[in-house]
């Protein structure tokens, strides 16, 4: 009995202590367990706030967040002024809202979403009547011009939507810049919408501003003139002579403020015979449409007054002309080329200067300012992606293989606006009205009036030849340039000095792309052929006009330069004793008799219009 309670006593307390070591064992896996639970969740909860917390500071943060993916302002260049902050001015005139979108593209972070901007123009038919909420997907490329997107019962999407562009960094050898993603294409229009959209009214937002034109509110293709109170003589004698060679284009001439083109020569311009002229002050327009500050427009009181005159004519089809030129042919017969109908653009070549100056100077790192100027243009505010590569005309240039400091004779200027586009004629007015202020000249440094006073005033301005192929090129919109190069005609004393080298006024051929087709002259720039006025001096009243007029008909050149090819010449430093209004060994070949009668005819009536102004002493553009 002892025994056995002994043995008993014994064996009770190990299976005791087995059990209590059993039971602590499972509280401790237990208990890890738990733990280990509890971690997990914190970890996944944390997660998940996380995403929320950022998908809500999106939202928040969104409801006063705006894009702005202009640099500048593109319509009124007044924002340079103090009253108004640029910035201020840029959050203006942005059309850009941002949302925030979340994006199953099988990443954890939700991202922004960046919906396309609206097109470049106010009164498009595309719009977006209400800020969509952050679940309201939107297309990037809407399907339908005319399809107004809303958040009243949103459509449920079958699919995700594709993912927007993503902004794209771009190296210079000055500066590293993020550009915001261009906006998409707008869909093609008919010909009578484009026409609208590239008007004046529909351009610069000006839907309530008044007609342009009162005279020819129909007319889709006319001529435009660019004068002022100096050239007023051979102004009036052009619209005679195109009318006499033919030509029923109706006439646009545009000034730019009054006192440039004063009422007399105004009258006397709308009693030429048969003119179908109509005048258009420029400037006073810009100025009363708050696209130009008075102070600003007096900038354009010389040749870069021609771009803003393309813009503003209520013509679509636009043939630009200097009152310097002499016309052999009716330009009318510009509107039928292949050339203007395939682009509906025309343009002619200037002289191949080999200069190392304006678009071709080089700059630090040794490329011309072109090759830069191209790469560094904002081609997202105007709703482009940058291109690869220049257009292949571009590549083929005499300007882009650095053998010419000019590319653009601006005499003659053909250009189709609905054909050329909105973006186009946003960089023309960027280029006309900005670039030329803050960026490397384009061309010649020219003189500029800057009162009525007799008293020459010399400024600097840029020359604005280059802007019209320029914006065609930046807008990646094909252009045509005539195949032939420019010629000049002889000054007096150069046949028999150097009978292979003329070195006067600017000459073009007609533009056929058949070189078999015979050479036929159409125009000389004539400045100092029929220049009456003699513009290069500023001589103006008191002057001996039949004089005048005497010297002009004894020095009508009887040669020039025959129609050839653009090709590289001598080097600035390497001309001899040429300056550059020399086409060194390009040769002569006689002109036809009736060039002298037409040069005489356009030289008396430049003089009988001189008599019977009544003259200022004025300062005129040169």
């Amino acid at each position: 009995m002892t025994m056995w309670a002994a043995n008993s006593h014994g064996g009770g307390s190990t299976s005791s202590v087995g059990r209590l070591t059993l039971v602590v064992v499972l509280a401790c896996f237990v208990a890890f367990q738990c733990i280990y639970f509890n971690s997990f969740l914190a970890v996944l909860s944390t997660h998940r706030m996380t995403q929320a917390h950022a998908y809500l500071r999106n939202q928040t943060s969104n409801a006063s967040s705006t894009t702005i993916d202009h640099p500048h302002d593109l319509y009124n260049i007044s924002s340079a002024t103090e009253s108004t902050p640029g910035s201020q001015q840029l959050f203006e005139h942005s059309n850009t809202i941002l949302l925030i979108e979340p994006r199953d593209d099988g990443d954890d972070i939700d991202e922004p979403y960046v919906p396309p901007s609206s097109p470049a123009f106010a009164d498009s038919p595309t719009s977006i009547s209400s800020p969509p909420t952050p679940t309201t997907p939107i297309p990037p490329n809407p399907p339908n011009p005319t399809t107004t997107y809303t958040t009243t019962n949103p459509p449920t999407p079958t699919t995700a939507p594709p993912k927007p562009p993503e902004p794209t960094t771009y190296t210079t050898p000055n500066a590293t810049t993020t550009i915001a993603p261009p906006k998409p294409p707008l869909p093609a229009l008919s010909l009578a919408d484009a026409v609208l959209a590239t008007s004046f009214h529909a351009l610069f937002d000006r839907p309530d501003h008044a007609a342009i034109s009162t005279t020819f509110p129909q007319a889709t293709r006319g001529i435009v003139l660019s004068l002022h109170h100096a050239m007023v003589p051979i102004g009036a004698s052009l619209v005679r002579e195109l009318r006499a060679l033919g030509n029923k284009d109706p006439i646009q001439v545009m000034h730019c403020f009054e006192a440039e083109l004063p009422e007399a020569d105004r009258a006397l311009l709308l009693d030429i015979e048969d003119a179908n002229v109509e005048i258009i002050d420029v400037c006073s327009l810009l100025v009363a449409a708050d696209l130009l500050t008075a102070e600003a427009a007096t900038d354009f009181q010389n040749y870069w007054l021609k771009p803003l005159a393309v813009l503003v004519s209520s013509f679509d089809e636009v043939m630009l002309l200097d009152v310097d030129n002499l016309f052999v042919r009716d330009p009318a017969e510009l509107w039928t080329t292949p050339l203007y109908l395939d682009t509906g653009t025309l343009f002619f070549y200037d002289r191949v200067l080999n200069f190392n100056f304006w678009l071709n100077e080089a700059q630090a790192d040794g490329r011309a300012y072109l090759r830069i100027f191209l790469e560094t243009f904002p081609y997202t505010s105007f709703g482009l992606h940058p291109p690869t590569n220049p257009s292949q005309r571009l590549q083929d240039s005499m300007i882009y293989a650095r053998h010419t400091a000019h590319e653009q004779d601006s005499s003659v200027v053909l250009l189709q606006k609905s054909k050329a586009g909105v973006p186009v004629l946003k960089i023309l007015w960027h280029l006309a009205t900005y670039q030329r202020h803050h960026g490397h000249p384009f061309s010649w440094y020219i003189r500029t009036r800057t009162s009525l006073s007799h008293y020459l005033t010399l400024r600097q301005t840029r020359g604005d030849k280059e802007s019209f192929w320029l914006s065609f090129e930046l807008g990646q919109v094909p252009y045509a340039f005539s195949p032939w190069a420019a010629s000049v005609v002889a000054k007096p004393g150069d046949v028999p000095a150097h009978p292979d080298t003329l070195c006067g006024s600017l000459a073009q051929f007609v533009p056929t792309t058949n070189a078999n087709d015979p050479a036929v002259l159409l125009f000389v720039n004539g400045g100092d052929v029929i220049d009456i006025v003699d513009t290069g001096t500023g001589a103006s009243g008191g002057h001996d006009w039949d004089g005048r007029g005497a010297q002009l008909l004894a020095d009508i050149p009887h040669h020039v330069t025959p129609r050839h090819k653009r090709h590289p010449t001598p080097a600035f430093g390497f001309r001899g004793t040429y300056d550059q209004t020399c086409l060194i060994g390009d040769g002569a070949t006689a002109l036809d008799e009736s060039f002298h009668e037409l040069a005489s005819r356009r030289i008396r009536w430049a003089v009988d219009v001189a008599k019977r102004m009544e003259w200022q002493a004025t300062i005129v553009h040169t």
